[in-house]
């Protein structure tokens, strides 16, 4: 076997290479497993007698992924055209074992290979081909692409869709090596990319370390391109421009982002995806400002009525006897048993929004509980200042539960007696005196329920059914039914 020699100088370039790897869906549709043995069949051959043992079994398997991408994700000055569009992703065994200091060492952790397949429409017959090594990592951080690839394809995730994001986790690299096989241009990135024990051990036992794809020693005339950052001016100002065999190129390197995390941002100058991406970010911010300003509107004219309805007139309609004070210290109970509800459900959201194989719908539900939350608690606060919102009227009778403006006079909540009186009355009383009432409510919502839980089952991911269905079912028996029973009594 021949090797690549990182250090050697007869063959070096300093030519730049600029490529970037942003978010790209794929989903199960998208992933293929495909075998080097075209028969797929024993490894023993016929004419081979029979021998005791088992066969050592030979990794064959690859996996094919469409990388869908539409503006040129690979740029190289040194070939023409210069430009490339990444179409297909591919996953690997440890396929070029010969890159001295790298991947020649005995018990090396280096134990996979990515390879992105890149074309070109005006020179078809000729592909790029970058390699990108892949090394075990040691800590126990938040998985990146290729961990939930991995378990995507090995069926450990509820996901049937994500984004392989790989530009945030390619490592600053120093080092390529570039060689041609026929027509294609095969360029190793020698700096590996850290993936989970997990996916490590997939890569590992699964892959396989051949291909048919291209050749892995290398030719006679090999060459080393040296990464090092540009000392331009213009690169210190945080864009570079190179002009290239079809088009002029912007290549953004953002502030405040590692050198370990940030490789490259290659963007066409008056490009259409450039054009359309301003535009549908003008358009998300506009309609999350739309969203906003109806949550604020609706919660304005909604929230302060419905709270003095089911919180203000029942709690006086059901303490008329009792002073003030006590009737206050009832409210005061309710209020927090709002704001515990809130409090969770924005939690609860948040959490299962952040957490591994995530449902991001959750993150804006937990936004949208927030700004109601924070905009209903401060309209009620401001009409409780008022002796009306606090007054209900039985008959000819005038409840008054008006604060004082003596800070000292602040309701409490009075003892742990008002607090089971108070779930008392919430959930245990209208069971038992209005039961066929509360019960039909229940029924009621259960059945609208069903609607939407049927609706995620047929069609939505697993992740979706997880992340919803168990939120519906609590949500309509602690909150919608007494919500709806209290209203309506």
């Amino acid at each position: 076997m021949s090797f690549f020699d990182l250090d050697n100088t007869a063959n070096t370039s300093e030519d730049k290479i600029k490529y970037i790897y942003t978010g790209s869906t794929v989903n199960n549709q998208d992933i293929a497993e495909h075998s080097n043995d075209e028969q797929q069949n024993s490894l023993k051959k016929k004419d081979i007698p029979d021998t005791e043992g088992e066969l050592i079994p030979i990794k064959n398997t690859y996996y094919k992924i469409n990388y869908i991408n539409k503006e040129p994700n690979f740029i190289y000055a040194g070939i023409s055209p210069s430009a490339y569009i990444a179409n297909t992703l591919y996953l690997y065994g440890l396929l070029h074992r010969n890159i001295s200091g790298v991947t020649t060492k005995r018990n090396t952790d280096i134990i996979g290979e990515i390879v992105i397949e890149h074309t070109n429409a005006n020179k078809q017959a000729q592909r790029v081909f970058t390699c990108f090594l892949i090394q075990q990592r040691d800590d126990k951080m938040t998985d990146n692409s290729i961990d939930s690839l991995v378990k995507m394809i090995s069926g450990d995730s509820n996901n049937n869709v994500m984004t392989v994001e790989l530009s945030t986790i390619i490592p600053s690299q120093s080092k390529c090596v570039h060689y041609v096989d026929e027509e294609n241009h095969i360029f190793i990135f020698t700096k590996p990319i850290l993936v989970n024990k997990d996916a490590a051990t997939f890569f590992k036992n699964n892959l396989a370390n051949e291909t048919k794809l291209f050749k892995v020693y290398p030719p006679v005339d090999y060459s080393i391109i040296h990464l090092g950052k540009s000392k331009s001016k213009s690169n210190q100002e945080g864009f570079t421009i190179q002009e290239g065999m079809d088009d002029i190129y912007i290549d953004c390197n953002p502030t405040g982002e590692s050198d370990e995390t940030i490789q490259a941002y290659a963007v066409p100058i008056d490009s259409e995806y450039g054009n359309s991406k301003n535009q549908i970010d003008f358009f998300k911010m506009m309609i999350n400002f739309g969203v906003f300003l109806i949550i604020s509107i609706i919660t304005y004219f909604t929230i302060p009525p419905f709270y003095k309805h089911i919180v203000v007139d029942k709690l006086n309609t059901e303490h008329a006897t009792k002073e003030p004070k006590e009737r206050q210290q009832f409210i005061y109970i309710a209020d927090l048993w709002i704001i515990a509800i809130f409090l969770i459900s924005i939690l609860d959201a948040f959490w299962g929004g952040l957490a591994t194989d995530a449902d991001y719908s959750l993150i804006q539900y937990g936004i949208g509980l927030c700004v109601v939350l924070i905009i209903g608690y401060s309209l009620i606060q401001l009409n409780k200042l008022h002796s009306i919102f606090m007054t209900t009227n039985i008959g000819t009778d005038e409840i008054d539960s008006s604060y004082s403006g003596n800070p000292e006079d602040y309701p409490t909540i009075g003892g742990p007696q008002n607090v089971g009186e108070f779930f008392k009355e919430l959930y245990l009383k209208p069971v038992f005196t209005d039961g066929k009432k509360f019960a039909k409510i229940a029924v009621i919502f259960l059945l609208m329920l069903m609607i939407p839980g049927a609706f995620i089952t047929a069609y939505g991911s697993e992740t979706a059914q997880d992340t919803w269905l168990r939120r519906l079912l609590p949500a309509s028996i602690f909150v919608l039914t007494p919500m709806v029973y209290l209203s309506s009594s």
